[in-house]
Parts: structure tokens; sequence; C-alpha cells
């Protein structure tokens, strides 16, 4: 067995080899694992997504805290059954704001008082204020009429960042029952949106 001492050159060449190596080893298992989990546990981004849904809660709980003070207030006529034409103009009336709207009536349903009207609205509107203004215009119309299943949806990264947002609203208008909705033989309204003849 060989006893060999390493001469100047050749411990310098192993001492840089070495620092090499411990410099590969700290960037790879200690530089780039600490970022990785610094970039996993990073708010910043986590507290703008709460921020947007804290937003948009607070957002709906104002809407349906103005629907739910407005539940008693009875407003617009009640008109007389086959209403359809007037309430389709009023409709145009109050969605002249939106940018785009898709109206689908059901067929109309009578308990013997009342003839129900359900009908379904989606739109678009330059902002979340135009959006709510469109509803308030409706829950005001001309015509007896009642809003639910109200959403609001961005259209982009976020409610309170986007300038355009997807609406779509349940309602139903109410008019009376006359000789001409007993000669149309009307479905009898049930709660739970079944229908029977």
């Amino acid at each position: 067995m060989m006893n060999r001492t390493f001469t100047t050159r050749e411990t310098i060449f192993l001492l840089v080899c070495s620092m090499m190596f411990l410099t590969i080893f700290y960037y790879q298992v200690v530089w780039k694992s600490t970022g990785e989990a610094i970039k996993a546990y990073d708010t910043i981004e986590l507290e703008d997504e709460l921020l947007v849904i804290q937003t948009k809660a607070q957002k709906m709980m104002q809407m349906e805290k103005k629907i739910e003070e407005n539940k008693g207030n009875t407003t617009g006529l009640v008109a007389d059954y086959n209403n359809l034409d007037n309430e389709i103009i009023e409709l145009n009336r109050v969605l002249k704001k939106a940018k785009t709207y898709q109206l689908q009536f059901e067929d109309p349903t009578t308990d013997g008082n009342i003839v129900r009207r359900n009908f379904t609205i989606t739109f678009e509107a330059q902002s979340y204020e135009t959006g709510k203004y469109i509803l308030e215009q409706l829950q005001k119309s001309r015509y007896q009429c009642l809003l639910r299943d109200i959403t609001f949806s961005a259209m982009n990264d976020s409610i309170q960042h986007t300038k355009k947002v997807n609406v779509s609203v349940k309602g139903t208008f109410y008019e009376g029952v006359t000789e001409n909705a007993i000669e149309a033989g009307l479905e009898k309204y049930q709660d739970g949106s079944t229908t029977t003849k």
C-alpha cells in the first residue's frame, strides 16, 4: 500500500471540486426547495381570492337584504290574464341598459285566483352596478312581479375588477283570472313548480 501526499496543485484542484460540489448541493437541496416552499405558502394570492369572495358575498347580502325589505311591498299592477305582450314590452324597456339578453317564458299556471307566468332572464351588463340597477327596475316593474334565484357572475377575473357581468334571474308575473283564463284551461299551480291539469 502506497502512502502518497497530494501536491499543492492537486490539493487546490480537490478543494475547488469540493467547493463546486457543495455549491451545487446547496443550490439543489436548500435554495430551490426553500424557494418552492415559500411560493407554496405565498399568501398574497390567497388574500386576493379571499377579498374577492368577501366582496362578492357582501354584495349578494346587500341585494338579498334589499329584496327581503321589499318582499312585503307589493308594487305594480295585477293585469287581467294574457298580459304577455305588455309584460314583454315592459321587460324590453327595463332591459334596454343590458348589452345582450335572453328571455324565456314558461306556460302560465293558475291556482283559481291568480295566473302565474314564470320567466327566466339572462343578460350581460356593463358593470355590477348596471346589473343591480336593471334588477331594481324590474322589481319596480309596472306589472306585479316577483324575482328569485338571482346570480351574478364575473366575465373576467372577479366581480370587483371586471367591467362586465352576466346576470341570471327567475321571476313571475301575476295576472288576474278572467273568463279567458278559464276558457284557456290553464294548468293548476302547485308548490315545487309542478303543475296539473
